[in-house]
């Protein structure tokens, strides 16, 4: 974690303008946080520990080179704890890989990213679902971010979301993100959540099991349309993608705001829920399955 995070210190430094070469192997990360003595409270849990953080940066590629696989730990700590009696209760986030903050012109290619989400040690849930843990961990947290393409990696076993998409109404639009030839599986929530943004464009990516492993988080989707933050979800191309299997309905948009969103060539499955659930009448569907 300590390499990592001296390299996004430098890129950080730079405002962008490199070029990070991860070699082939295993890379494990992942921080505990620290218990006081007295009553098994973590001090600043709430605290993320990101593993790359970026913010204001352009121009900057991330590139696995061969077989790369970046693990988080066994064991760690996720959800909430009790406090004392009268304060609210703490908050345990593991925190992101990648978070990107205001940054432009980002690519990232041929990894895995696998959250370990089995091997948590599980605190008290918080949220809805069936076993629900709706803290921080994503494999790419995006906020106010344009012209990010990521091509050949997965995202699979994270607390929360593989991904997620987000932006401030007051802070630059987000567009252009796409996502090709990327895996988003058994993630305790979504596969991926997109909760603002225009041209968001993902081709040939699978969609699978997401919200049916020790965690169980409210949607359980593939892919989650859902605008927060007084965004819009506008312009998607969504093309030969497969989304089944998931805890709850695979593909999930019950907004209005979410509108010209085309499925092409697409599979959506359902499990014991509908396949597809959706209230916007801004989507439209070509040689696209659905069953459910």
């Amino acid at each position: 974690q300590q390499a990592f995070n001296k390299a996004a210190e430098y890129i950080n430094a730079r405002k962008g303008n490199t070029r990070l070469i991860i070699s082939r192997g295993k890379y494990l990360v992942g921080v505990k946080p620290r218990y006081s003595r007295d009553d098994d409270i973590p001090t600043g849990a709430a605290s993320l520990n990101n593993v790359m953080n970026f913010e204001n940066c352009d121009n900057l590629i991330i590139e696995g080179t061969g077989n790369v696989l970046i693990r988080f730990a066994d064991g760690l700590p996720f959800g909430t704890l009790t406090n004392r009696p009268g304060s609210a209760d703490s908050s345990v986030h593991i925190g992101s890989l990648f978070r990107l903050i205001n940054c432009t012109n980002i690519t990232m290619l041929n990894f895995t990213a696998d959250g370990n989400n089995e091997n948590f040690r599980l605190l008290k849930t918080w949220g809805e679902g069936t076993n629900s843990y709706e803290r921080e961990h994503e494999g790419l947290f995006i906020l106010n971010c344009q012209q990010v393409i990521i091509n050949n990696v997965s995202f699979l076993n994270f607390g929360r979301d593989g991904a997620m998409i987000l932006q401030d109404a007051d802070k630059i639009p987000v567009k252009n993100i796409a996502f090709t030839n990327c895996s988003f599986n058994n993630n305790g929530r979504n596969g991926l959540s997109w909760c603002g943004g225009e041209d968001i464009r993902l081709y040939n990516c699978r969609f699978n099991s997401n919200g049916k492993g020790k965690i169980s988080t409210n949607p359980a989707a593939g892919l989650d349309i859902e605008p927060e933050r007084y965004a819009l979800c506008k312009k998607g191309s969504i093309i030969k993608c497969v989304f089944s299997n998931n805890g709850g309905n695979s593909v999930v948009s019950g907004y209005a705001e979410a509108s010209d969103v085309i499925f092409d060539s697409c599979t959506i499955t359902g499990n014991s829920n509908y396949a597809l659930l959706c209230a916007s009448p801004g989507f439209s569907f070509k040689n696209t399955a659905i069953a459910g």
